[in-house]
């Protein structure tokens, strides 16, 4: 991992929960993978905002719950919180960038063809 782009992805990350992601896709990366490349290590920062603004989405919710009263002048009435919407797009987004890097277990699936196992070996 390169720790001066870590250093700089750091910078934008203030959640600690963001910030284990962060490390925790890295070594998952490197695990699986060897040595992690810049471009990826910046995918995962991404991923990892997305998280951090998804928790800041969250506690929205937690705290005005799902409908949200409104307030327009003299109108008054209650409507979706748009904070769900947006949590639900983050979350979408996270699982696509996490599926190029092909760190989630759908994208990790072998077919038996391509299987290393011993009954493709007889």
């Amino acid at each position: 991992m390169n720790a001066q782009l870590r250093e700089k992805h750091f910078e934008n990350l203030r959640d600690p929960c963001a910030m284990e992601m962060y490390d925790g896709l890295c070594s998952d990366y490197e695990r699986l993978y060897g040595a992690i490349p810049a471009s990826a290590q910046t995918i995962i920062c991404d991923i990892a905002v997305m998280e951090q603004s998804k928790r800041a989405y969250y506690e929205n919710i937690n705290k005005c719950g799902v409908i949200e009263e409104y307030r327009n002048g003299r109108q008054h009435f209650w409507r979706e919180n748009k904070a769900v919407q947006a949590a639900r797009a983050l979350a979408e987004q996270q699982r696509k960038h996490m599926n190029e890097l092909k760190l989630t277990p759908s994208s990790q699936r072998v077919t038996p063809d391509t299987a290393d196992d011993e009954f493709n070996s007889f």
